[in-house]
């Protein structure tokens, strides 16, 4: 009876080792990432290494244009601004530390709202409308100045319904000869300022009815958090079936930590191209042009995030493999010390 009982113990000990092995690096790369990928201050960083914020200009615009598709009757005019015109703007009269501080502030409601300290995480551009308002002439000059020369044809139509009241068609905005701009600029700027002023201070980031997208996630992120703990039942069961000297204590251990750490280092070099998937997956989930945007034209910002979060993991990974390696050339030398004492 006593040997079916040892080999059942050795066979359940070899099967906990194989689970010890694969869960102990599955936990560090699912807590470590936890920890790291919900952290604003990676994405900040990454943004500053690769200069990106000099690319949001170009995100800015496309949000602003996409949330203008359907205006109200307020901003009827900004409609007809495509979004090259708004990036020409933000970029001829937005300050590039004004553009950083809107971005970093963006990602900041965002991952407020991811880690469950807002329920409305949205992009603030009161500074870009207090800046485009107070240049409101300038603005208006670079939006014209982009447009086709006007005809005669056409100064004669927007000359006869501005003074019938009505409004302008998308086809009539052309550049005006410089006497005309002269003096239409007053009456136009005027136009143009209280345009911007109807625009919304905030613009939302993550649609309301993506909730439950938040509420997942905070499921896996409380499941990354607790599978540490399985490797750790398993070593201590493997403790109480296998291990029975300091000698065999040290080689089981040793051998246990060295596999996990080296799998642990496999398994990042895997994980970094399954990453980037997983974040573009997440970001058509969730269907917002800026992150989409944001997504499709930095991949370099992506990898440097990649490296950021699995670099602290490689590092612990090495030193588990180390320590292992070390407790397994310890239990060697305990054991032949027993062997010569005997």
């Amino acid at each position: 009876m006593r040997p079916i009982l040892t080999r059942l113990a050795r066979a359940l000990s070899i099967l906990c080792a194989i689970l010890f092995v694969v869960s102990l690096a599955v936990s560090m790369l699912l807590a470590n990432s936890e920890t790291r990928l919900f952290d604003a201050a990676i994405y900040k960083n990454a943004l500053k290494s690769q200069d990106y914020y000099a690319r949001m200009p170009h995100l800015m615009a496309v949000q602003i244009a996409s949330n203008l598709a359907s205006p109200s009757p307020a901003s009827y005019y900004l409609k007809f601004i495509t979004a090259q015109d708004w990036e020409l703007l933000i970029n001829t009269l937005v300050p590039q530390d004004q553009i950083q501080m809107i971005s970093e502030q963006s990602l900041d409601s965002t991952f407020d709202f991811l880690n469950g300290k807002n329920e409305d995480p949205v992009i603030s551009i009161a500074p870009l409308k207090k800046i485009l308002v107070a240049n409101s002439a300038e603005a208006v000059s670079q939006f014209l100045a982009a447009q086709p020369a006007c005809t005669i044809e056409q100064l004669n139509a927007i000359l006869a319904i501005v003074t019938a009241g009505g409004v302008l068609e998308k086809s009539m905005f052309c550049n005006p000869p410089a006497e005309v701009m002269t003096s239409a600029m007053p009456a136009i700027s005027i136009v143009f300022e209280s345009q911007i002023a109807a625009l919304p201070d905030t613009i939302q980031i993550v649609e309301q009815s993506r909730l439950t997208l938040r509420d997942s996630i905070n499921k896996i992120r409380l499941l990354a958090d607790l599978s540490l703990l399985l490797p750790l039942v398993l070593l201590a069961l493997i403790t109480l079936m296998a291990v029975n000297s300091m000698s065999s204590w040290l080689k089981w251990w040793g051998f246990l930590l060295s596999l996990g750490g080296a799998l642990t280092i496999a398994l990042v070099f895997l994980a970094a191209p399954l990453a980037s998937l997983a974040i573009f997956y997440a970001a058509a989930q969730n269907k917002s042009m800026v992150v989409l945007q944001l997504v499709s034209d930095g991949l370099d910002v992506i990898q440097v995030i990649i490296q950021q979060v699995t670099f602290p993991i490689l590092a612990q990974a090495f030193v588990i493999t180390l320590a292992g390696l070390v407790m397994v050339a310890l239990g060697a030398l305990v054991g032949r010390r027993r062997k010569s004492t005997i």
